[in-house]
């Protein structure tokens, strides 16, 4: 413990202090630890620990725990979270370690302010990633990516959608390409897959948060999850942006009305907390594209007020709300 306040002390920045597993084991390094930020826990699949310190021909050795490793990891997890704010996935199975060595510098930049978040810009697109698994889709990344200002993963549609699995998913895609990453989590009420609880949503876009995914999409309807994220040091310290977001694809621009679109959008622009307010309804006609590009349009000097970098996504689903898209 003295050790790491000392560290901590003389060289608060531009230094990297790496801890052992069993750091989390004294109260008093986990006081240190949770008052400091950042904190990044390094997360190495379990049975690729189980493999190293216990499989056969294992050569590193620990001292006795007095109980199993999986157990030691087992009680160790609860700790490592509480007194991290970032976690950085090594998925199972990966021993390119100069990759995953660049993989942690960059995330290590972004973290601390040395990369900037992206900015969202006038005619820009991204593109929604919406199969089951990612591995299908990263030999086709390269090609995918071009001229996209970002890449859209569908946590939803994920199977299986369980943190692990999203963290894995997040690090596969990390590796893969240097697009900025957009993480959304569906509800089934808004078009989507997601049919869990508000815990398990909150739980599934933090693990987005702690993974620094730059830009976050919140329901508005899920205020628990907007919570929860205000305090994530990654939205806190402008690491990850949020998108608050409204799909109703059963009412009409033309059947809310000015007023009510006016204050569907500044709902989503969730009090002056979005660098972009998400509004989708359903298209029945060029006459409701045109709404959603009105409202874009005056809805904007408003929203940035509050904001003065927000961005507006007004559009509709469709046949009849193509035009929406392009305008």
């Amino acid at each position: 413990r003295a050790l790491l306040a000392k560290m901590l002390k003389e060289r608060p920045s531009r230094t990297v202090v790496s801890c052992g597993g069993g750091v989390v084991e004294l109260e008093g390094s986990r006081v240190l630890l949770a008052a400091h930020c950042p904190v990044v826990h390094v997360c190495k699949a379990e049975a690729d620990v189980l493999k190293v310190l216990d499989g056969e021909g294992a050569t590193i050795r620990r001292p006795a725990y007095g109980e199993s490793t999986s157990d030691v990891l087992a009680r160790r997890l609860p700790l490592y979270a509480a007194v991290s704010d970032f976690d950085f996935c090594i998925r199972e199975g990966d021993a390119d370690w100069a990759a995953v060595s660049a993989d942690f510098a960059k995330m290590a930049r972004r973290i601390v302010g040395e990369l900037p978040p992206p900015l969202a810009r006038p005619h820009s697109f991204f593109l929604s990633l919406t199969q089951p698994t990612v591995s299908e889709l990263l030999p086709l990344l390269p090609a995918l990516c071009m001229g996209v200002d970002a890449l859209e993963l569908r946590a939803d549609l994920l199977s299986p959608s369980s943190a692990p699995a999203l963290a894995s998913a997040l690090s596969s895609l990390r590796r893969a390409t240097s697009c900025p990453l957009i993480f959304t989590l569906r509800s089934a009420g808004e078009g989507g897959k997601f049919g869990g609880t508000d815990a398990q949503y909150v739980e599934l876009t933090l693990v987005a948060a702690r993974a620094a995914v730059e830009w976050i999409d919140v329901e508005v309807s899920r205020k628990g999850a907007l919570d929860a994220l205000l305090k994530a040091p990654a939205v806190s310290r402008g690491v990850s942006a949020l998108i608050g977001s409204h799909h109703d694809f059963e009412r009409t621009p033309s059947a809310i009305g000015q007023a009510g679109l006016d204050t569907l959008i500044a709902q989503c622009a969730l009090g002056g907390k979005a660098a972009i307010a998400k509004l989708v309804l359903k298209g029945e006609g060029a006459a409701d594209s045109l709404a959603m590009r009105a409202l874009a349009e005056r809805s904007l000097p408003v929203l940035c007020v509050a904001k003065t970098d927000v961005n507006v996504i007004a559009i509709c689903v469709g046949e009849g709300g193509k035009l929406s898209r392009v305008l």
